[in-house]
């Protein structure tokens, strides 16, 4: 936790408790009606031609006859202009000045195609951009069963066009094309370029279409998918942690006897530093030193927090830890990880010596930093080797389904509006929580702090999908350090838009490539 952040209450209580729970979460909102298809965007293709509005009388000849019409049809079509005042209101955030160019040359026609047949693009003097790209992109804006032609007068990169099939789905439909659905469309062109690049086109196109059939309905887009997400997250450490004591049945006098190697910090930050050196990068030339608060804090601060350096002194760091915290020392080591090593400190350093961007470098995303650091918190259970395996996954396991019920009961508390006995009857109906003091705990926490537990889950659970999803396509290719990398070179930004990027990481890593 970064030192501006409100206090955030452990109920120790529960701790431990969910370990010998097998259940599955239960659906507490309704869902959306799952009969039919919301979403369904696809539009009546009437015939329409969009061309490049600084097309010359030559060039505009050369264009009408690649798309196989003449200036007498165009009659029997909707026909728009598109600017290069438009390319760049459209693509100015997803491509370089040098790619959109200064004219808006390219054309595009679109003719309704035989039902069911989908988007057939034939393109022709386009160089950036390939049939394929453009399929992709047209699908995920709303346009189906169409004939495409895109044509430029000469090789060009063939951006106006694009431009040009989102005015069309205006232009039909009377409706504006949502900024979701732009910026989806615009985001897959570019990625798929941007892969084609390395892995050949053929290949970019064939993977876009996979792992957007992976990926459609996994996206969290409201707070009933962001309570399936943290249910589903907090079910699969539950059944984790049964799944492990099923197979070590003497593992309950382990977790009896749980504790730490070290309790003195200098000594756990030193053993974290060593210790992360194999799964995650380098970072060098940075200090540190703990400080404790002043007993006249104790009672209005943290168990410990990461004092933000200042950004010309970012290498020299403070963790000040609160020695009167009810946490005491059985959470010292994990909660250094969580502020020190590699949570909040280690992540700042680094993306700060990497960082090459004044603005990035003072933009703050909650979701992403207590995210990353309530990953790098569980993932230190497994840093001391003092601690058997097995039960280091389970206090792991234990503590992410803790921090999940906390961030549940603050979703449907804040959000929903559940009273304090409801929050009671949750708690004692699936988890046999029956202790009335834990549940007013657990309410006065998310209550003062609304959202906060939501932030912090919220953004570990996005790290975790992510991590699910690359261990299961790319199997034994996995690779912790180079996963780690690649979050820590995104650094602090909205996972919505590291998404993308995402993507691109992992079809480039599974082809064999950096």
């Amino acid at each position: 936790m970064e030192v501006y952040m409100k206090k955030r209450s452990k109920v120790t209580a529960v701790l431990l408790s969910l370990a010998l729970l097998i259940c599955v979460l239960p659906t507490t909102v309704v869902k959306a009606d799952s009969t039919g298809n919301s979403d369904d965007t696809s539009v009546e293709v009437s015939p329409y031609i969009s061309l490049g509005a600084d097309l010359n009388a030559q060039q505009k000849d050369i264009v009408l006859a690649l798309l196989g019409v003449t200036e007498a049809d165009l009659d029997n079509y909707e026909v728009l202009q598109v600017t290069n005042k438009d390319e760049h209101e459209y693509l100015d955030d997803y491509l370089s000045a040098s790619v959109i160019g200064t004219k808006a040359l390219s054309s595009v026609r679109i003719e309704k195609g035989e039902e069911g047949k989908g988007i057939h693009v034939e393109t022709k003097n386009i160089t950036y951009c390939t049939s394929g790209m453009y399929t992709n992109a047209l699908i995920t804006a709303g346009i189906t069963d169409a004939d495409v032609i895109v044509a430029g007068p000469f090789e060009l990169s063939g951006t106006a066009a694009l431009v040009g099939a989102m005015k069309a789905y205006e232009a039909m439909t009377g409706e504006t094309l949502s900024d979701d659905r732009e910026d989806a469309a615009t985001n897959e062109l570019v990625l798929t370029s941007e892969l084609a690049q390395s892995i050949g086109s053929d290949d970019a196109e064939k993977l876009m279409a996979l792992v957007k059939e992976k990926v459609a309905n996994g996206d969290i887009k409201d707070a009933d998918d962001l309570q399936k997400a943290i249910e589903d997250q907090i079910d699969d450490s539950l059944s984790a942690m049964s799944q492990i004591m099923k197979q070590n049945p003497e593992i309950n006098d382990e977790l009896d006897q749980f504790h730490f190697s070290e309790s003195d910090p200098e000594k756990i930050l030193s053993l974290l530093k060593g210790a992360v050196s194999e799964d995650f990068p380098e970072v060098n030339g940075y200090e540190y030193v703990t400080k404790y608060v002043p007993k006249e804090l104790e009672q209005s601060l943290n168990p410990a927090f990461f004092l933000v350096p200042p950004i010309d002194d970012y290498k020299n760091c403070t963790i000040y830890i609160n020695g009167g915290s009810s946490a005491g020392t059985d959470t010292l080591f994990t909660t250094l990880a969580h502020e020190g090593i590699p949570g909040h400190l280690y992540q700042n350093v680094y993306f700060l010596s990497h960082c090459d961007d004044p603005v990035r470098k003072v933009l703050s995303f909650l979701g992403y930093s207590e995210g990353w650091a309530v990953y790098s918190e569980y993932y230190a259970y497994t840093l001391d080797t003092s601690v058997s395996p097995e039960v280091s996954q389970i206090m792991a396991y234990n503590a992410s389904a803790m921090l999940g019920l906390h961030a549940l009961i603050d979703l449907n508390v804040n959000y929903y509006g559940w009273t304090q006995d409801q929050v009671a009857d949750y708690l004692k109906q699936f988890f046999s929580i029956d202790q009335e003091q834990v549940a007013e705990a657990i309410y006065q926490a998310v209550r003062s702090n609304p959202s906060n537990y939501v932030a912090y889950y919220g953004g570990y659970c996005e790290i975790m999908k992510m991590k699910t999803e690359a261990e299961n396509t790319l199997k034994e290719q996995f690779q912790p350090l180079r996963f780690h990398q690649f979050l820590l070179d995104m650094g602090p930004m909205p996972f919505a838009v590291m998404d993308r990027y995402f993507k691109a990481w992992l079809l480039t890593y599974s082809l064999g490539g950096e």
